[in-house]
């Protein structure tokens, strides 16, 4: 199974994993490329589909490091402008569920890792499954396709004009508010991949915030609710 995504490529050997070939190609439908000629391969052993997507997420980062800014991060974008939304958050923090409702409408970058070339700020899109927990088996998930879930397609050079902080906050009412240049670059270099092995680390995420000239913190308890701050911030979808 050859893979393209955040702007290189790996060939996953999924013979010894014990999972159907065809169900991964499907899920993987969005990432799936013609194969390199000198690839980098991935030979994982038996594991379940959501180990897989962990696996392949860290040979696609290993890859980049040193060249991209990578975030934890979900990311959407508008179908026309190509203007996207990058909202930077750890685990467990409504990613998955925010890419999925916005997906719907704008177009789904990923809802894991972004990926951005310094100085054009353009984003390498990662159109993976998007795991969701299953209420049958504890701890485990399932990786819906994007287009089961009925997502819309990624512009073909996205690029950023947006950064949020995710806050996942059940007690308050969503308030959106603009973040301190100084707590944001801390807050973004925590959740970044290896951003200390870029060539000027601190100055590349300055030049980001200035790029995009204000970074935001959303604090909210339902994704609905930042529905009105993503329209303002790219336009409402065509």
């Amino acid at each position: 199974m050859d893979l393209a995504a955040l702007g290189t490529t790996v060939q996953v050997d999924v013979s010894e994993t014990g999972l159907d070939e065809q169900v991964l190609r499907h899920a993987w439908a969005r990432c799936l490329s013609d194969p390199d000629p000198q690839p980098t391969v991935l030979t994982p052993g038996p594991m379940t589909a959501s180990s897989l997507t962990q696996e392949i997420t860290r040979k696609l980062i290993s890859r980049q490091i040193g060249s991209l800014l990578m975030f934890h991060a979900g990311a959407v974008c508008h179908p026309v402008t190509g203007d996207s939304v990058v909202f930077i958050a750890p685990g467990r923090t409504g990613k998955t569920t925010l890419a999925t409702h916005l997906g719907r409408r704008y177009g789904y970058i990923t809802d894991e890792t972004v990926a951005i070339e310094p100085g054009t700020w353009r984003i390498f899109p990662y159109p993976k499954p998007l795991s969701t927990r299953r209420p049958d088996l504890v701890g485990e998930k399932a990786e819906l396709s994007p287009d089961d879930l009925g997502l819309q397609p990624c512009h073909p050079e996205p690029h950023v004009s947006h950064l949020v902080l995710l806050a996942r906050d059940d007690s308050h009412e969503t308030l959106i508010t603009p973040e301190r240049r100084l707590d944001a670059m801390v807050t973004m270099a925590e959740q970044s991949s290896s951003v200390h092995k870029l060539p000027k680390p601190l100055h590349t995420l300055a030049d980001l915030i200035d790029h995009v000239g204000q970074v935001w913190t959303a604090r909210y308890a339902e994704c609905q609710t930042l529905e009105p701050f993503i329209d303002d911030a790219l336009g409402a979808p065509c």
